[in-house]
C-alpha cells in the first residue's frame, strides 16, 4: 500500500518536474537529499551558496550534484533583482527599496525569490 503511493510520487513527479531552492546547501543532510532527487530525476534543484563549498562537501561524502544549478547571495546581478522583485510586489504594503534590500540578505528570502 506505501510502496504504491511511494511509486505513484515518483511518477507523478517525473512526469512535471518541479524545480527546488535548497538554501541550506551547507547542510550535508540537504545535500544528501539533493543527490537522490537528482538521480532519480525527480525535480531540478537550485542550491543557494558558494559553489565551490558546496561541490567540496560533496565531494568528501561522494554525491553528485553534477545536475544541480548553484545560485550565490554574492552575486550582485541576481541579489539586485531579487531585491527589485521583492520591493516590487511588497512596495503597496510600505516596504522602501532599502528594507527590500536588507530582507533579501536573508537566506531564505533570497530563496523564495
Amino acid at each position: 500500500m506505501i510502496l504504491d503511493f511511494l511509486d505513484s510520487l515518483y511518477r507523478q513527479a517525473k512526469k512535471s518536474l518541479k524545480t527546488i531552492v535548497l538554501p541550506e546547501s551547507d547542510d550535508l543532510r540537504v545535500l544528501q537529499a539533493a543527490d537522490r532527487v537528482l538521480s532519480q530525476n525527480l525535480a531540478n534543484i537550485i542550491l543557494i551558496g558558494k559553489q565551490d563549498n558546496i561541490l567540496a562537501i560533496a565531494e568528501q561524502n561522494n554525491l553528485n550534484l553534477s545536475k544541480a544549478l548553484f545560485i550565490s547571495q554574492n552575486d550582485l546581478k541576481i541579489f539586485d533583482q531579487a531585491v527589485n522583485s521583492f520591493y516590487e510586489i511588497r512596495k503597496n504594503k510600505g516596504l522602501t527599496l532599502a528594507q527590500a534590500g536588507q530582507k533579501i540578505k536573508d537566506i531564505s528570502y533570497f530563496a523564495t525569490m
